[in-house]
């Protein structure tokens, strides 16, 4: 009797099983991207909560003055995948099977796609319609979640650096300085480097910076070698940020030790006016 009693919770946890995943809603979609122009990027469509996936075919549409696709690769589905693509319109159609069948999270294919446009544009990520089906040949339903393609860029520059005495007499310092992201995409950490006659003398961590965004830092002390610094400040320099401008990043000045003003005692004072007194009578008497 308890043998049976286990048996038949068995099958119900197994039928409740079968109707979570059946209850699942099969999705097509492509996620959002943002790309520098002139770029490329390669896009995965999936098909996410679908059981024994068997094949299909996927008609996807674009934006062709915004975005180019130039290549697309076969995804999880093994057996006859082509494709075809029409720039010239915005559309691509694929299609591919898989006698086994597929479940869960599926992808159906690799998009390559460049930005062909300015900054800012923005071209739609559609899919147009989509035929899916299991082993059988039954049609599963699904819903569509579209992406979006964006042309952005990324660029730091140095926009603020100053040195400041710490102990003069010492010749120690302090350097400051603001680093800004002043493209339109996101830019990742980095880091910061500050170099004294050409002698890498720190380094600053950076974190990632949205459009627009900025990281300040003081540095230091440092001790003036002679009476002057030549002192750089360079963003990124590790090139891990892909800019738009490679050649904004730095900022260089040099920074002098003032020149001690002399204090003239009383003694030094009576001859300095002793002698512009001797001075003024020559000039007189080459006058006359």
């Amino acid at each position: 009797m308890t043998r049976l009693i286990q048996l038949i919770c068995l099958g119900i946890l197994m039928l409740i099983s079968i109707s979570l995943v059946s209850a699942s809603e099969t999705t097509i979609g492509i996620d959002d991207y943002s790309v520098e122009p002139g770029n490329t990027v390669t896009v995965p469509i999936r098909i996410n909560d679908t059981v024994m996936l068997g094949g299909g075919e996927i008609n996807f549409t674009y934006d062709p003055t915004v975005v180019r696709m130039t290549d697309v690769l076969q995804g999880d589905l093994r057996f006859s995948f082509k494709y075809k693509i029409n720039n010239g319109s915005g559309w691509m159609r694929a299609n591919a099977l898989d006698v086994d069948g597929l479940s869960g999270n599926v992808t159906f294919a690799y998009l390559d796609l460049t930005a062909v446009c300015d900054d800012g544009d923005t071209s739609p990520l559609n899919i147009a319609s989509a035929n899916i089906f299991d082993i059988n040949g039954t049609t599963i339903a699904y819903t569509t979640n579209n992406g979006s393609f964006t042309s952005s860029y990324r660029d730091l520059v140095i926009t603020q650096k100053s040195e400041s005495w710490v102990i003069m007499e010492d010749k120690t310092y302090n350097i400051a300085y603001t680093v800004a992201n002043t493209g339109s995409g996101d830019a990742g950490a980095s880091t910061t480097s500050v170099t004294i006659d050409g002698v890498n003398a720190a380094t600053d961590a950076v974190p990632a910076l949205s459009p627009g965004g900025s990281h300040t830092a003081t540095l230091g002390p440092f001790t003036m070698t002679g009476d002057s610094d030549t002192i750089e400040v360079c963003a990124d320099m590790d090139d891990v940020v892909a800019e738009s401008n490679e050649g904004n990043n730095c900022k260089e000045n040099r920074f002098e030790h003032p020149v001690p003003v002399p204090i003239l005692t009383p003694p030094g004072l009576v001859a300095l006016i002793g002698l512009l007194m001797i001075v003024a009578v020559r000039r007189v008497k080459n006058d006359g």
